[in-house]
């Protein structure tokens, strides 16, 4: 009942958000989930006995994702440059047990999280925005939701066993399946700027990589050795729990509109 609530009262608060609010209100939405993002990132990093440059590794996050959405593309260039010079310097003078590995992970959560939500935002700044990141978003609920009902009734090859035992190929094919229905409903009912097979193509982008993004979480918290990235949604778990697909399919539906805009 706990975890129906939030989600029901996360889902209401972020359609109001898309459809009233402006792109910069949904721009320092996107800020505020990386930087919670990165602080679990970092808090499941230390769980682990990684070592956790938390201190650089927050602030970093959400700089890129700032950077990335406000900057020209030079200015992007320009952050990442920095990115890789942080990068160096904590490897080179943190005091952590091991310094490069500190290193790689500031690198690694600016890529995973920071990027992604920079993407987010952009999608809402564009022309059909709220409709685009409604249809991202509907079409990533709707691949879980069919991986789901998919796997549980009809399951039997295992996806990535070591990783998510739970997944199926078939309930993998059932969540495309789910990510195209999603995308073509939102496309009828409030996109103008694509076509139907535009829409069947982004619905296919967000059945095959949604589910990498949670493989890639589940991946980090398996080596962890934590069962939540956090604690902040009742019935959840953190943030990055319930972004997880999302940071692979905003920066791919950022790149498939950009290719559709040409470029």
């Amino acid at each position: 009942m706990i975890r129906l609530a939030s989600g029901l009262t996360i889902a209401f608060a972020l359609l109001l958000l898309i459809l009233y609010g402006s792109a910069f209100h949904f721009f320092c939405f996107a800020l505020f989930v990386s930087g919670m993002g990165a602080y679990e990132f970092f808090d499941m990093l230390k769980s682990g006995g990684r070592p956790s440059p938390v201190m650089a590794g927050v602030p970093a996050v959400v700089a890129i994702t700032a950077v990335l959405y406000l900057g020209p593309a030079q200015y992007g260039a320009i952050a990442i440059l920095a990115l890789f010079i942080l990068s160096a310097s904590v490897s080179v003078f943190g005091n952590y047990k091991d310094n490069v590995a500190a290193g790689a992970y500031l690198t690694y959560s600016a890529v995973f999280i920071g990027a992604p939500m920079a993407a987010l935002a952009l999608i809402r700044a564009q022309i059909d925005g709220q409709g685009f990141v409604i249809m991202l978003i509907t079409a990533t609920a709707m691949c879980d939701t069919g991986a789901f009902y998919v796997g549980k009734n009809f399951g039997k090859r295992k996806l990535a066993p070591k990783l998510s035992p739970g997944k199926t190929v078939e309930g993998f094919i059932g969540g495309i399946g789910g990510a195209v229905l999603g995308a073509v409903v939102v496309w009828w009912l409030m996109i103008s700027s694509l076509n139907a097979t535009e829409a069947v193509i982004a619905g296919l982008l967000v059945g095959l990589l949604g589910p990498i993004g949670d493989l890639a979480e589940s991946a980090i918290k398996r080596n962890m050795g934590v069962k939540d990235a956090g604690s902040l949604i009742p019935g959840h778990g953190g943030v990055l729990d319930r972004v997880d697909s999302l940071l692979f399919t905003s920066a791919a539906f950022y790149l498939f509109l950009q290719v559709h805009s040409g470029l």
